[in-house]
C-alpha cells in the first residue's frame, strides 16, 4: 500500500497489530476469529502511528499463504511491515505477544530498530523469569527481570492486575516508579511501590 506512506513514516512511535475488515460473503480470504468483536472478514496486518494513521498493511490469506521458511509468521508479518521506514533508528516499535519472541528482538536490534512487545512465556529463550504461577501469588507491583548483556534484551515480568511479561532491546529495568490501579476491595484508585526483584541473570 505505497499510498500510505506517500510522505514517509513520519512519526516516531508505531504500533503494528492485526485488523478486521467486515465481510459477509464468500471468498477464499474470508476469516473467522473468535472472540473478536469483528469476527468474519478479511484480516490485515498493519503499521500505524501511535494516533492510529496507517502507514502499511497487506491482507493475511491464511494458512497456504507462502512463508519464509524458518520465519515464525509473527516475526515474518513485522519484518515486512518495517521495510519501508527509511530511517529506523528515528522510531520506536511496539506489539504484542503474538509478534514478541527473543529472536526478533535480536533481528531489530541487529537493524537498528527499537522494539518493546508483551511477550509469551515460551519466548523468552534463556532468559530465567519467576513464573507467572508463583508472582501472581506476590503482592500487586512484585517483579522480576532479566538483561541479556550479549545482545542488550531485557525481559521483565511484574504482577499487575494480572501477570505481565514484556520484552524490550531499548531499554532497562530503572527508573522504577510508583504505580497507581484501582482497588477492586476498595473501589478506589490506590498506589503500589515496586517490589524488589531477583538478582538480574
Amino acid at each position: 500500500c505505497v499510498g500510505c506512506v506517500w510522505f514517509g513514516v513520519f512519526t516516531h512511535n508505531l504500533s503494528i497489530d492485526e485488523e478486521m475488515v467486515p465481510y459477509f460473503g464468500r471468498h477464499s480470504c474470508k476469516m473467522f476469529i473468535r472472540g473478536k468483536p469483528v469476527r468474519f472478514g478479511f484480516k490485515l496486518w498493519c503499521l500505524t502511528s501511535e494516533n492510529g494513521y496507517l502507514f502499511q498493511f497487506f491482507p493475511y490469506g491464511g494458512a497456504s499463504t507462502k512463508r519464509v521458511e524458518g520465519l515464525p509468521l509473527g516475526s515474518e508479518v513485522v519484518l515486512n511491515l518495517l521495510e519501508n521506514v527509511e530511517n529506523p533508528s528515528f522510531h520506536k516499535v511496539f506489539f504484542d505477544n503474538f509478534f514478541t519472541s527473543y529472536n526478533l528482538l535480536v533481528m531489530l536490534k541487529e537493524k537498528g530498530y527499537f522494539a518493546t512487545g508483551t511477550v509469551r512465556e515460551n519466548r523468552i529463550s534463556n532468559c530465567k523469569l519467576k513464573s507467572v504461577k508463583l508472582l501472581g501469588k506476590e503482592c500487586k507491583g512484585t517483579f522480576d527481570f532479566a538483561f541479556d548483556k550479549n545482545n542488550e534484551i531485557c525481559v521483565v515480568r511484574w504482577h499487575d492486575n494480572s501477570v505481565v511479561t514484556i520484552m524490550t532491546n531499548v531499554g532497562k529495568i530503572e527508573p522504577l516508579v510508583i504505580g497507581k490501579r484501582y482497588n477492586r476491595k476498595e473501589k478506589k484508585l490506590s498506589m503500589f511501590s515496586n517490589q524488589t526483584p531477583n538478582t538480574p541473570k
